[in-house]
């Protein structure tokens, strides 16, 4: 086995193997190559020459400013004795998005550049000495790296302000600045453990058994086996979603959707997962950043609300003072508005704290600053409420329902009351919490035979999630997602039609009110959500509305259908065979419909035909809604699809 960490790339939609190094050399495709160490040259041009488009640049500077940006391309990188490597790194994926990065360096740095491969931030690591098969590995990994990336628009790069500007210069500090928080992240991890670090390499062989299992699907089947707990999928579906923000660069913005809203959703499910502290980490250096950058621009609002929210992630930041200080020379400008940015960062005693500040200095009378305390007041009561609620919620979803004692469902559900909530938030809670509590004493007891598995109330899930209003999200816990699964496992179901409408008709008023709202982009992808529900008069006057829309030049029309082999997986199919089927030795297959949103994921999923029926629909169904997809593609735009494709379930050994 070869001794490289490496990025692990997903294969082509419809083939069951990766691409081939035959394949990858019937186009040549460009690699460059950072060294300037004349005795490295020849080993790798002389083996990389006949398969790639060579180019050689002694340094990083070189390369940046004789190559475009968001160019896509291979770069191998002799990353030895670079003084600064993170923020080498950092300038490398600024200039292109696209680049799938091959790093050399020594085999005791193997630590830090294995940690960069886990996180995607470079595509393999080869120590040197070099190893020409290892090598030949690599490159072949980041040729398929990169042709995935030249496949996708690169709007980042796009954007990316010329070398040399005051903007992009502002743009390097701020992003090596991250790549060094988590560079020493590493370190302090390895340091720390004894155990040698993870790497990524092939899943090793199943020990043999009469019945092995198999599982095999038009798609490429490889990659983990997924979750295996619900809490589990939910937080790495959330810190997915973070990153997938951070790379949109929705840093804090909408409220729900934002990377900080995400990432403080995953600490409550796990209060010390090291990731979404890295990446609040991460989020601070770019609003600490942004901030800095505002000020100069004498845009106010936004330094003051970049600021505000790095200081709730970070207030012990040495930063804070000299940018406070700034901040206090032009307090005539804006006081008013730094008290308004700490309110809307929920940093409430903060906002206090100016608040006292202000009037102490005369910059604010006391008949002014009496409003804003009493908003400062019912908003933290919001907040804290707010707050319990959600760890209610998350308790009762890791089913943590009486212990531990100060961290349990019933503990928060407590405080909830205490905090002066209504029925119509308590009431559902503790009738999920009494009937969770009732199973758990049911199935403590005994019983004189095992009861035949239910499938899950998807009518009263569907309907607590709407009560909710949690049309959408999260994802695979919301009234959308569980009315597909509805459709799904009972299509003749007397309440589908009815929970349909119902759901389609709160989804458009939502788009309505973000259409009143300004917010255009929100409003289109709600309503592509909504068609999938079927035609109505609601959702054509609202499309009427929106094609009316001043920057509104397209339109809806029907979803069109693709052939799953124009689908590229990012997260490719991973199948779970049933053990009821796999201990009787049963095959079979499910042919499947579904929608692939504009964000890549699996929307609505339908079981079209199953043979045996019934027997795998269930696991074929929980394997399509953990896939992802890259975005189809059109005009510039990524669109909503619809696909179909057969999942089938073999044995090994027949």
């Amino acid at each position: 086995m070869s001794n490289i960490a490496r990025k692990s790339t997903p294969g082509t939609a419809g083939s069951r193997t990766t691409d081939s190094p035959q394949a990858a050399r019937a186009t040549r495709s460009a690699l460059l190559l950072i060294t300037a160490d004349d005795s490295l040259w020849p080993q790798i041009g002389g083996s990389l020459a006949s398969e790639h488009v060579l180019k050689q640049v002694d340094s990083i500077d070189e390369l940046l400013s004789l190559v475009p940006a968001g160019q896509a391309a291979i770069v191998v990188w002799d990353a030895r004795g670079e003084e600064a490597p993170a923020g080498a790194l950092s300038r490398l994926q600024l200039h292109s998005a696209r680049y799938a990065i091959v790093a050399l360096a020594d085999a005791d740095a193997a630590p830090i550049w294995q940690s960069c491969v886990a996180r995607g931030q470079i595509t393999a690591f080869v120590p040197t000495p070099l190893d020409p098969a290892g090598l030949g590995e690599a490159v072949a990994l980041a040729a398929a790296d990169a042709g995935a990336r030249a496949a996708i628009p690169d709007e980042a790069s796009a954007a990316t302000p010329r070398p040399g500007s005051a903007r992009s210069k502002r743009s390097l500090l701020g992003a090596a600045a991250a790549v060094a928080l988590l560079a020493v992240a590493a370190i302090a991890y390895f340091a720390l453990n004894s155990s040698p670090p993870a790497r990524v390499t092939a899943l090793p062989a199943l020990s043999p058994v009469s019945k092995t299992p198999a599982a095999t699907a038009p798609v490429n089947a490889g990659g983990d086996a997924g979750a295996t707990g619900g809490t589990d999928e939910k937080v790495f579906q959330l810190l997915e979603s973070a990153e997938q923000a951070m790379r949109e660069r929705h840093y804090i913005d909408p409220a729900a959707g934002s990377a900080l809203a995400l990432y403080h959703e995953v600490l409550i499910f796990d209060p010390n997962n090291g990731e979404a502290r890295q990446g609040m980490q991460r989020l601070a250096e770019v609003l600490f950043a942004r901030a800095e950058s505002a000020l100069d621009e004498h845009k106010l609002d936004v330094a003051l609300q970049a600021l505000e929210t790095a200081r709730s992630i970070d207030p012990g930041d040495t930063r804070l003072g000299a940018l406070d200080a700034r901040i206090a020379s032009m307090r005539s400008e804006f006081g008013p508005a730094q008290i308004q940015a700490a309110i809307a960062a929920q940093e409430f005693d903060r906002a206090d704290q100016l608040l006292d500040e202000a009037v102490r200095l005369k910059a604010l009378s006391d008949a002014k600053a009496a409003p804003l305390r009493e908003q400062v007041a019912r908003l933290r009561k919001e907040a804290t409420l707010d707050s319990l609620v959600r760890l209610v919620d998350a308790r009762l979803q890791q089913d943590r329902l009486v212990e531990p004692r100060n961290d349990s469902a019933t503990y928060y559900l407590d405080q909830v009351r205490r905090a002066g909530a209504g029925a119509a938030i308590v009431q559902p809670r503790a009738q999920e919490l009494a009937r969770r509590l009732h199973l758990h004493d049911t199935a403590a007891a005994p019983v004189p035979a095992p009861a035949a598995k239910a499938e899950p109330p998807y009518v009263d899930l569907i309907q607590t999630r709407l009560g909710q209003g949690k049309l959408l999200e999260p994802d695979n816990d919301n009234a959308f997602y569980y009315l597909g699964q509805l459709a799904a496992a009972d299509p003749k179901n007397a309440s589908l039609a009815s929970l349909q409408a119902q759901v389609q008709t709160q989804i458009i008023a939502r788009a309505s009110g973000e259409l009143d709202a300004g917010r255009l982009d929100n409003a289109k992808s709600l309503l592509r959500s909504a068609a999938t529900l079927g035609a109505s008069p609601e959702w054509n006057a609202l499309n009427e509305r929106i094609i009316a829309t001043p920057r509104s030049t397209d339109t809806f029309g029907p979803i069109p259908e693709v052939d799953v082999a124009a689908l590229k997986p990012v997260k490719p199919l991973s199948l779970q065979y049933p053990s009821d089927a796999l201990a009787a030795g049963t095959q079979g297959w499910v042919d499947l419909a579904f929608v692939v949103t504009a964000e890549g994921k699996v929307g609505t999923i339908t079981v079209i035909d199953s043979q045996p029926h019934r027997v795998f629909d269930r696991a074929a169904r929980e394997a399509l809604a953990r896939t992802r997809y890259q975005p189809i593609v059109q005009n510039g735009r990524a669109i909503i699809v619809t696909s179909k494709i057969r999942v089938t379930f073999r044995l090994a050994d027949q």
